[in-house]
């Protein structure tokens, strides 16, 4: 006989669908599903407050339990509205009984592999063989998959600038999708940090799932670089913007910063450009909505930083950047 599972569904702002994602995870949810419309499902890595504070949107925010936790949702839900300073919209909720093989099958109809060119992200239950380097992530992660218009645009960054033996930093790694991407690259060591528990717990996930040897990678229940000593190659952050905005000076610290003339020579995935990646450290930042990019830009160039790309997507930029001497 099968195990029972509840779909339990919220209605709500599209503003609010972060926080209410967030509590169902605590909840210990098996896997949630953000719905637009009722026919119209998205994935979401995270979502940016300011981009949406002005749109009133419903969405309804669904999490998938062994157990009916009704009761103990509605009392979450009555202590977030008393709270929050956001619309949160009707919370409405309701209740279904499901078949769990029928949720998990639909989920792996949207979870399909992602090639970016030199690296392909996969669903753990992919069985396609690639003849380059893949990515698995866990089926249910309250984090990244990659679909996102600010993971992909890290991922893309990634695959230029990772080389052989490089120390990458992944910071607020969530799912550990950008640190097992540069892994994958070539990377000789990454530090995973994040300050959520469930995201260490899925970073940890994953890096077994990929069998990553542990003198590879450290894994840290941390806020962000705070005490660590080594200098890294490379630092990818993909937060928003006002997190990027207050963490510019400690992200300057672990940096080599090395002259425009000290390099090595990499050549782009279309073989065309030349790019100067040894002697500095380069920072990839993502998570940035459009009309914060500006002001996010200029913060790291005082900071010591000289702008190589700038990459947008949708309504998201991402800045590439390299220490250099002042």
């Amino acid at each position: 006989m099968k195990n029972k599972q509840y779909k339990i569904s919220i209605t709500t702002n599209i503003h609010f669908v972060d926080e209410l994602s967030s509590l169902l995870w605590d909840l210990d949810t098996t896997g949630v599903q953000v719905e637009e419309s009722l026919d119209e499902s998205i994935e979401y890595d995270y979502i940016d407050s300011e981009l949406l504070k002005d749109c009133g949107d419903t969405a309804i925010v669904s999490g998938f339990f062994d157990t009916d936790i009704t009761d103990k949702i509605v009392e979450k839900l009555k202590e977030f509205e008393n709270n929050s300073q956001l619309n949160v919209g009707s919370l409405e909720i309701d209740t279904t009984e499901v078949d769990p093989d029928l949720w998990i099958e639909q989920y792996k109809l949207y979870f399909k592999a992602h090639d970016y060119g030199n690296v392909v992200v996969i669903p753990e239950w992919e069985t396609t063989q690639f003849n380059k380097p893949t990515v698995k992530l866990q089926l249910a992660s309250a984090f990244g998959t990659g679909y996102h218009e600010t993971t992909s645009m890290c991922i893309c960054a990634l695959q230029k600038y990772v080389y052989n033996g490089a120390k990458v930093a992944d910071i607020g790694c969530g799912s550990g999708i950008l640190g097992l991407v540069a892994l994958s690259l070539g990377a000789g060591f990454v530090s995973f940090g994040d300050i959520d528990s469930q995201a260490v717990e899925a970073t940890q996930y994953n890096l077994s799932l990929n069998n990553i040897n542990i003198d590879r990678y450290k894994l840290s229940k941390v806020s962000f670089l705070n005490g660590d000593s080594m200098q890294y190659n490379i630092i990818v952050a993909n937060l928003t913007a006002s997190l990027l905005t207050t963490l510019a000076d400690e992200l300057t610290k672990n940096t080599f910063n090395g002259s425009i003339g000290d390099s090595l020579v990499r050549l782009d995935s279309d073989m065309h450009t030349t790019i100067d990646v040894c002697e500095s450290t380069i920072l990839i930042i993502s998570g940035i909505i459009l009309d914060k990019l500006n002001s996010v830009r200029q913060v790291y160039l005082k900071n010591g930083w000289q702008l190589i790309e700038e990459n947008i997507q949708g309504e998201w930029g991402a800045l590439v950047m390299r220490r250099h001497d002042n």
